[in-house]
């Protein structure tokens, strides 16, 4: 999915031009880009430390979090998904 996600974007020049804009220019992401690099070492260290009980608390506690937005979720991921589908048969790309 990544790789059609990627694939959408770098083939139409407006889209890559807005993406590398928002990625050099916009700071309203950064707190959140800060947010998951805490999260991600968090969940290294669970790992390094060979503490799995810490690893199954953080789990379902993170779980538990997003549960209530699951189903939002896979109704944007479904439409996203349309989304490169359709530019993808608009550009011949599908078989």
């Amino acid at each position: 999915m990544w790789i059609g996600v990627a694939e959408y974007l770098f083939r139409d020049v407006d889209r890559l031009k807005a993406a590398l804009d928002a990625a050099l220019w916009d700071s309203q992401y950064r707190s959140n880009d800060m947010e998951f690099v805490l999260a991600a070492r968090s969940w290294c260290e669970c790992v390094q430390f060979g503490s799995f009980e810490l690893y199954r608390r953080r789990f379902e506690t993170t779980a538990q979090f997003f549960s209530p937005r699951f189903a939002e979720a896979q109704t944007l991921s479904t439409k996203m998904i349309e989304a490169i589908l359709e530019e993808a048969d608009r550009n011949g790309m599908t078989k």
